[in-house]
């Protein structure tokens, strides 16, 4: 998910002791200065996992073809072609040694604690990105997320 889709919703989600934890295939000196120009303040705790076992162990995709194919699939007749290509461009340019891995897909989990934050962590809503530009937006998110049904995040 985009971290600029979370500024506006920051505030609400500290008001509800709601912790949001951003796992990062890149090194961390290349997270630090992603974080140090993203133009706001990082919505949550970053962890790196260069690994990727923490994708794997969420069911999470390593596509090129959903990395590359996709995009142009589902994006083309919104945007054009000039922005998909533009799109593939930045993401070339930007993979550089360090920045992770250009075929990982993320995803969105909303992890609930059994009491108090102790005791079991079971995943209450979960969202598998299909390929890149595939978020779910935060105030859907939080609204199908909400533990309790109607509820206004």
């Amino acid at each position: 998910m985009v971290l600029a889709a979370y500024a506006p919703v920051v505030q609400r989600l500290r008001d509800a002791e709601c912790g949001v934890v951003i796992v990062s295939t890149s090194s961390a000196a290349y997270a630090a200065r992603f974080v140090s120009r993203l133009g706001f303040t990082s919505p949550g705790t970053m962890v790196h996992d260069p690994k990727r076992a923490t994708h794997r162990a969420l069911g999470l995709r390593s596509s090129v073809y959903a990395s590359l194919v996709m995009p142009f699939r589902r994006h083309l007749k919104t945007f054009g072609t000039r922005a998909v290509r533009e799109a593939l461009r930045v993401s070339l340019v930007n993979a550089t040694a360090g920045h992770g891995s250009s075929w990982q897909q993320g995803g969105t989990f909303v992890l609930h604690h059994a009491e108090a934050h102790t005791g079991e962590v079971r995943c209450g809503w979960a969202w598998r990105e299909e390929y890149p530009g595939d978020w779910r937006p935060v105030e859907q998110a939080l609204a199908e997320a909400s533990p309790t049904p109607n509820a206004n995040p």
